[in-house]
């Protein structure tokens, strides 16, 4: 995906191991699809891996800017060998690094104390700088050049999304209407049709306060305690 904005040769993104075989660099090898255009890419907490290479890759290189909180911070190059008996072993053997040498992962396995990894304060975080010079920080993710918090959504909306009900109903309006008018937006009756959407798929929900209280219900079937309580 870099490839399609980025300069054609331009660095990447590059891993590095305790083996010589780990240490690789990744370029650009081919001419950018779009390399003019405006770009900004949207990142969050739940940015992981491969989404952090891209956006690590486009800031670096100060191709765009990144928008919205830090990503996951996932680092980690696995490699998998295969054993016997349809079994294989993965062992994590490097690190990837964004152009500017950043590290991408957040935390810290190998300096340990007392068995608990850990993760590196602000204030020990390497500086590094962008093709044009700009300042920016290793360890702990991608940290965006502008930082617009996300919003908080209820549970039952944070349930809603893990199903992916939002995403479905999407995907199902679009096959249903294949163009949508400028001014386009959500009414009650499209609300409605959500909301039978959601009863076919069978969700349910619970708040927090529901599962204690079935909980505490079944310990006390259990351990015989007075009906009169629940």
């Amino acid at each position: 995906m870099s490839k399609k904005f980025v300069p054609e040769g331009s660095l990447i993104v590059s891993t590095r191991g305790r083996k010589p075989d780990a240490v690789r660099n990744y370029y650009s090898t081919e001419k950018p699809l779009l390399p003019d255009v405006p770009l900004c890419v949207i990142v969050n907490n739940s940015s992981a891996s491969a989404s952090e290479i891209v956006a690590g890759a486009i800031q670096d290189l100060d191709r765009g800017v990144i928008l919205g909180t830090r990503t996951f911070g996932k680092g980690l190059v696995q490699t998998i060998s295969y054993l016997s008996y349809n079994t294989f072993l993965k062992m994590t053997t490097a690190k990837y690094y964004t152009p500017s040498g950043r590290c991408i992962q957040e935390v810290d396995y190998f300096h340990k104390p007392d068995g608990v990894f850990i993760v590196k304060p602000d204030s020990e975080k390497k500086v590094f700088k962008t093709k044009n010079g700009r300042i920016v920080y290793a360890q702990g993710g991608i940290m965006p050049d502008t930082i617009i918090p996300e919003i908080t959504r209820s549970n039952f909306t944070e349930t809603l999304v893990k199903r992916g009900l939002f995403f479905k109903f999407a995907n199902r309006f679009l096959a249903e209407h294949k163009t949508l008018p400028e001014n386009f937006e959500i009414n009650n009756q499209i609300l409605e049709q959500f909301k039978k959407f959601v009863e076919k798929n069978n969700f349910t929900f619970k708040d927090s306060f529901e599962i204690n209280l079935e909980k505490a219900i079944e310990y006390a079937k259990k351990t015989k305690i007075s009906k009169r309580l629940y």
